[in-house]
């Protein structure tokens, strides 16, 4: 089990490897093909370096989510604002199960202590793996 739990942390790890800018102006690009726009090339070009600036470390893998999305439901290019937005919502729900990867991999390195019930244990490794989740991601000190 414990190789089994490694195994998908390493592959929600991989998942979310921030995006090279070429990357994110690549999957932002697909935009400007299928999505009406206000700009001549150059300046589409400008904005796309931009955006990738600003989605820098964002893991290319939304990025190519949401502009999948956004193409499919707005008429115009979206703004920053827009994209940041849907790669938030794409994200949000994934959190969950990320989060249950780090807590089977905590399981499977930390049996369960004498005297703890089964609700009690469940509850402290999904604190505890969600706390290492975020705090792996900068978001705890």
């Amino acid at each position: 089990m414990r190789e089994a739990a490694h195994e998908l942390v390493e592959a929600w790890e991989a998942a979310l490897a921030p995006a090279e800018a070429e990357e994110i102006t690549g999957a932002l690009s697909g935009l400007s093909i299928v999505v009406a726009g206000r700009d001549d090339a150059d300046e589409l070009a400008a904005r796309l370096v931009v955006y990738a600036e600003d989605l820098d470390g964002t893991p290319v893998r939304l990025v190519r989510a949401a502009a999948i999305k956004l193409r499919r439901t707005l008429k115009w290019f979206p703004t920053l604002a827009e994209i940041r937005e849907c790669i938030a919502d794409l994200y949000a729900a994934e959190r969950p199960f990320a989060i249950r990867a780090y807590a089977l991999r905590w399981v499977a390195e930390h049996p369960k202590q004498p005297g703890w019930s089964d609700e009690e244990w469940w509850n402290y490794r999904a604190l505890k793996a969600a706390h290492e989740w975020a705090q792996a991601r900068g978001l705890m000190g």
